[in-house]
């Protein structure tokens, strides 16, 4: 899904057996803004490869990768832009706090306050917190800036090479 620039949705298909085309179909018939569906070939065997299909093919500056079991709360595009605006030139991810939930509701409502990393290192920034390169590699090597949490500034995404296929 893209942010900000234009409002979009591009659905990857990674080579589905059940009705998504179908589905993506119906949904695109009554969405309110475009919606681009990418079948693959073959199923890629991981979400990298659908991933970075996906964000080849966004047309904004800004997007954000959804998986099929992952919901974005009502307000989250707008929070995203509103970050995306805010951040100084040079940032390329914005991530947020989430929650995991199953059938039955929320099993944890905050993963930041659950591990217990992140709230020291937010006491007293501005919002939206910037972290520099050092502070964000560590965050990242503790898994907060999972693509299901996160909007990537597309042109630093392609920068990097897109996501590692190699990740499973």
């Amino acid at each position: 899904m893209c942010i900000r620039d234009s409002r979009e949705l591009v659905v990857v298909d990674d080579a589905s057996t059940d009705d998504t085309p179908d589905v993506v179909r119906r949904f695109a018939a009554a969405a309110a803004f475009p919606v681009r569906s990418i079948r693959l070939d073959r199923n890629s065997g991981g979400p990298s490869r659908p991933m970075n299909v996906g964000a080849e093919a966004v047309t904004g500056r800004w997007f954000t990768v959804l998986d099929h079991d992952d919901l974005l709360a009502p307000d989250a595009v707008a929070e995203y832009a509103a970050a995306a605006d805010a951040a100084p030139a040079g940032v390329g991810v914005l991530s947020s706090d989430f929650e995991t939930f199953d059938a039955g509701g929320p099993v944890c409502r905050s993963q930041f306050a659950q591990l217990g990393v992140l709230p020291p290192m937010l006491a007293g920034r501005p919002k939206p917190a910037v972290f520099g390169p050092a502070e964000a590699r560590g965050l990242l090597a503790r898994g907060w800036c999972l693509p299901a949490k996160a909007a990537f500034d597309r042109e630093v995404w392609r920068a990097v090479g897109g996501f590692h296929e190699g990740y499973r």
